[in-house]
């Protein structure tokens, strides 16, 4: 249900700017290759923006070192990821991450997590199979696979040039 509710806001957003962009595009498009480029730059400038933003979020935002809690059938255990950096893209210490933890909370996100698959915490890689002794302690941690920061990258590809670059393609053969 959440990711309708990420598209409609996207999609919510495209709308927008092209409601308020009608009156700065030209009537008359010309038929060359960069008429998609004249006629909508308000949408290539707004999406561009949104990457921009995105791309400085994920790159620029300091992540700390962060504690969650394994619920076990006997026990409780709490356990640390060692993060302590920016502009890293793994599952542990990206800013996606991070700020899902901040925005909505260890409790109310996803707790068997699809990483939890990979070579670094089971044998049975890419199959879901017991932890490995050494596993880290990220292969236990919660996530959120429709976060926060996903409905930022959401927007961005909402813009769709498509059928801009058909009807320009058609006019010119």
């Amino acid at each position: 249900m959440r990711h309708k509710i990420l598209i409609a806001l996207a999609y919510l957003v495209v709308a927008l700017v092209e409601i308020f962009s009608t009156d700065a595009q030209g009537k008359d498009p010309a038929s060359s290759w960069f008429s998609v480029l004249k006629l909508y730059y308000w949408h290539w400038l707004v999406a561009a923006s949104v990457l921009i933003v995105y791309l400085a979020v994920i790159y620029g935002t300091y992540v700390p070192d962060w504690k969650f809690t394994v619920l076990n059938r006997n026990s409780t255990v709490e356990m640390t990821v060692a993060c302590g950096m920016s502009g890293k893209l793994d599952p542990p210490c990206n800013a996606v991450g991070y700020i899902d933890r901040l925005v909505l909370g260890l409790n109310h996100m996803y707790q068997h997590p699809a990483w939890k698959r990979s070579k670094a915490c089971t044998d049975n890689s890419p199959y879901e199979g017991p932890f490995r002794s050494d596993a880290p302690s990220w292969c236990y941690a919660p996530f959120e696979p429709e976060g926060v920061l996903r409905s930022v990258k959401i927007i961005s590809n909402s813009f769709h040039f498509d059928e801009h670059w058909n009807s320009c393609l058609e006019s010119r053969f």
